[in-house]
């Protein structure tokens, strides 16, 4: 019998940076030196589907249609092997991504990809995060999740215990 979970999809938007932060304090844990302040753009997301499956021999990436390899698949694969050492799973997982804006083009496609991704993923993988564990697992893309203006402040919610 093949084992699979369920696929889960999930959305992001874009943002747009009015005051960036700069630097990082904590490398590992992503974290940012300096706060900052963004604007969600209601208009331009990211769809992210993902679905833990039986018979992949490693995770299987789609970006607007284009298979990732190499060193952008190593990163999602990376990020994706946090949510399975959370989640206590083996299996490798496929990936869907659309943006319905340009890749690459300075709107943070990025951010939001990840930000989709972090939610799909964690989803999938039957996880159901809160406080600090989900700041951890978000790696600083949560901000992307909600419209408006954001300001990240710093504090030492996400610090490592």
């Amino acid at each position: 019998m093949t084992h699979h979970l369920p696929k889960a999809t999930a959305v992001a938007h874009s943002n747009i940076a009015l005051a960036k932060y700069w630097g990082k304090k904590d490398e590992t844990q992503n974290l940012p030196a300096t706060p900052s302040l963004s604007m969600t753009l209601d208009a331009l997301y990211t769809t992210t589907s993902v679905q833990f499956l039986e018979g992949l021999e490693e995770d299987e990436v789609t970006l607007n249609g284009s298979r990732l390899t190499g060193e952008d698949l190593e990163r999602l694969s990376r990020f994706l092997g946090r949510i399975r050492n959370l989640s206590g799973l083996t299996l490798a997982a496929r990936v869907e991504s659309n943006n319905n804006f340009p890749t690459a083009s300075g709107l943070a496609s990025s951010a939001s990809g990840f930000a989709a991704l972090a939610l799909g993923a964690t989803r999938a993988a039957g996880l159901v995060l809160v406080s600090w564990r989900s700041q951890r697992a978000r790696r600083g893309v949560a901000q992307n999740r909600w419209r408006g203006l954001l300001a990240t402040a710093l504090c030492n919610c996400c610090e490592r215990r």
